[in-house]
């Protein structure tokens, strides 16, 4: 038995296996990473669009920062729990077709559950790093 990694999913493949059901496999976890990815994108630009409204309101970057984290922190783990949890019987589920299933399933859940830190903690650090002002060294 041989491993095979491919982007976020690890998918086993057994000697003798089908080149046809290899290649959905692969097919599928790609679909699941395509998926994820619209699902990130929609949590930072949501981040990010409060955390620009507290600013016009008039808040410092950090503060702003601070306050949308807050207010975000619920949808965000809400909707990356709930879509987990949407796709463990993917993952676990057994019967008829569910090898087929699973790659894209495993790449789902733990993408999203890897995005969640990157939209609470990678995001709002960089548009701090990105947003605030630089000092000029004194020459």
């Amino acid at each position: 038995m041989r491993t095979l990694f491919h982007g976020t999913a690890a998918t086993r493949f057994r000697e003798g296996d089908d080149e046809y059901d290899v290649t959905l496999r692969l097919t599928l976890s790609i679909i699941g990473m395509i998926t994820l990815v619209g699902v990130v994108v929609n949590n930072a630009i949501v981040l990010i669009d409060y955390i620009n409204l507290l600013r016009a309101r008039g808040q410092p970057i950090a503060e702003a920062i601070e306050n949308a984290g807050r207010s975000r922190l619920r949808p965000v783990l809400i909707t990356t729990l709930s879509s987990v949890a949407g796709m463990l019987p993917m993952v676990f589920g057994g019967g008829e077709g569910a090898a087929m299933w699973k790659p894209m399933g495993a790449t789902v859940a733990g993408g999203l559950l890897f995005s969640m830190l990157v939209t609470l903690v990678l995001v709002p650090t960089l548009y701090s790093l990105a947003h605030t002002p630089r000092r000029k060294r004194a020459a």
